[in-house]
């Protein structure tokens, strides 16, 4: 007699309702994971005979969750039929409330996906500001009712769930009101429904980055942002490290000796000063570059021998705070991302390895990012993607 499946937990044993749940919800993961399957894949991935899984997938049809989307054919026999889950089932919505514009993409469960939609913030408030991206996004997707709707809104600054509000966005504040103001999150949820997700930047893309990018499999994974604002993150067995306020991997506030604030919207002195933007600039210009800070380290990159005094220098002061963040995490891996970071591609992190090297605790690997389209954007689908997941197999009857 065949094994139904040997990895079904012991309390589930004799308790067929139970049972039948935790059958459901593998079946929803498998074709939520892996895409279109049919009965014979989803019973060598999931180790349950063909009946059983054919029971589960009524009882998920029977819900709205999953669907026949064809058949398979080229064996010998009858066609396959091939199973999805039902594209109109939810959506997922995500933001980047950058220092620019905000912006943002929604994509359907069955993977139809909106052109960007971008605002321009003008001092409003943030509620105002994700309505009027929210309503373009979502207006004509094909979506049943009662579908699950996920957001995720990206912000450059530190999320603090406690207070429920996000610290040092200072620098946002002439251009979106409301973030540094208590209750944020909740004035979300009560416009936009329970599946409301705010998070920092950089967290999200190194959420990504250990999800699908450079860092799969790394148990601990340390990011530096490289970009006007410098910043980090770490990845700690899958789950991004906050702090108590979440204010972890600030590193902007990393005291530097001598480094003085230039501007109100600088911190009081630090790593900011010496590492970010301003500060590229004025290597660069001492180098005889001109532009933005991003021309001039793509330019650099593009003739290195004529420019290796200011890729040293740059990858000099990032290897410092990167030195810094492997005493404390002592990580698996160190990405790169940022604007800075891929404008310098392979030539500045190879510099910023070698640099590290010489200043860290030990070596550690140092890659540059996978990410390099929109990768605030990518971290917030990849979390996006995990909380909408979750929501799916929340409708079908959690084993206990």
């Amino acid at each position: 007699m065949k094994s139904e499946d040997a990895s079904i937990p012991a309390h589930l044993v004799g308790r067929p309702s139970l049972l039948r749940s935790f059958n459901d919800r593998m079946m929803l993961g498998l074709l939520f994971d892996r895409g279109r399957l049919s009965k014979a894949e989803l019973g060598a991935a999931s180790r349950l005979s063909k009946p059983t899984v054919g029971q589960s997938l009524a009882r998920l049809a029977e819900l709205g969750l999953v669907r026949v989307s064809g058949s398979r054919t080229g064996r010998p026999g009858p066609a396959a039929a091939v199973f999805e889950i039902d594209p109109s089932v939810g959506s997922v919505v995500v933001v980047d409330v950058g220092d620019d514009d905000v912006r943002g993409i929604a994509v359907t469960t069955g993977g139809i996906s909106t052109p960007e939609v971008r605002v321009h913030p003008g001092g409003r408030d943030v509620v105002a500001v994700l309505k009027e991206i929210y309503g373009p996004l979502t207006r004509d997707l094909p979506l049943a009712d009662g579908a699950e709707h996920v957001m995720v809104v990206a912000v450059s600054g530190a999320y603090d769930p406690r207070a429920d509000l996000v610290h040092e966005s200072g620098h946002l504040s002439s251009r979106i009101k409301g973030l540094d103001r208590p209750g944020l999150l909740r004035r979300l949820r009560h416009e936009f429904g329970s599946g409301v997700a705010v998070e920092n930047d950089v967290n999200l893309v190194a959420l990504a980055e250990h999800a699908e990018g450079v860092a799969v499999g790394a148990a601990t994974t340390a990011l530096f942002w490289a970009d006007y604002g410098v910043g980090a993150a770490g990845v700690i067995d899958g789950r991004i490290h906050r702090g108590a306020t979440g204010g972890a991997g600030e590193l902007a506030y990393l005291p530097v000796a001598g480094a003085t604030a230039t501007s109100s919207d600088d911190p009081k002195g630090g790593f900011q000063v010496w590492a970010g933007g301003e500060a590229v600039t004025a290597l660069g210009t001492m180098s005889g570059l001109t532009g933005t800070p991003v021309q001039m380290l793509e330019t650099a990159a593009a003739n290195e021998d004529a420019h290796d005094d200011f890729l040293t220098a740059v990858a000099e002061r990032y290897a410092k705070g990167i030195s810094a963040m492997v005493v404390v995490l002592d990580p698996d891996i160190v990405v790169l991302s940022g604007r800075f970071a891929f404008a310098g591609g392979d030539v500045l992190s190879s510099r910023v390895a070698d640099c590290v090297a010489e200043q860290s605790m030990r070596p550690v690997p140092v890659l540059l990012g996978a990410l390099s389209e929109s990768p605030v954007l990518a971290g917030a689908m990849s979390l996006a993607r995990r909380l909408q997941r979750s929501a799916l197999l929340d409708r079908v009857d959690a084993p206990v």
